[in-house]
């Protein structure tokens, strides 16, 4: 009898918990998600962005390299799958203040790793590298001047301008 007492009571709190259970409400809500992911460009040079060339023999140094030797490179774009990255240089002639001037030509880039490339700069835009869809580019960038008898002594100044375009 007291087994049966114990087994009815087992069965009468089962069947509650069961029926508490039964009685539980369940609420789902979706929410919508937006995400703004607009066009970006970036371009980091590891060292200070100035460039300086010592003075040279030309006889014994036709070529000066940059006194900051090789530089690391990183060029990040997020732009269409589609779309072309450019990166571009152009600058202006080294003058001295006085009417004496350096061609912007005689100053040229050596791109390795991802840029992959070399030329001179010029007065005009030059493309240094293309790629197509968003990412990030690697590499270091050298740059030397032309050492030329016919240069008049004096300290020279220009600008270069490294631009990178993500449409």
């Amino acid at each position: 009898m007291k087994t049966l007492r114990i087994l009815t009571l087992i069965m009468t709190l089962t069947a509650l918990l069961g029926a508490t259970q039964a009685l539980a409400a369940t609420a789902t809500t979706n929410l919508n998600v937006t995400a703004t992911v607009g066009g970006w460009a970036r371009l980091d040079w590891q060292n200070p962005q100035t460039l300086t060339f010592p003075d040279s023999n030309p006889e014994t140094v036709p070529s000066i390299s940059a006194s900051e030797g090789t530089v690391g490179v990183s060029a990040k774009a997020r732009t269409g799958s589609g779309s072309t990255v450019s990166l571009t240089v152009i600058g202006t002639n080294l003058t001295d203040g006085g009417g004496n001037t350096i061609p912007i030509s005689n100053v040229s880039w050596n791109a390795t790793g991802d840029f992959s490339s070399s030329g001179t700069i010029g007065m005009a835009s030059q493309t240094v590298t293309t790629w197509t869809g968003p990412g990030t580019k690697n590499g270091t960038f050298s740059h030397a001047l032309a050492n030329s008898w016919d240069y008049v002594p004096g300290t020279y100044t220009g600008t270069v301008t490294y631009t990178l375009t993500a449409p």
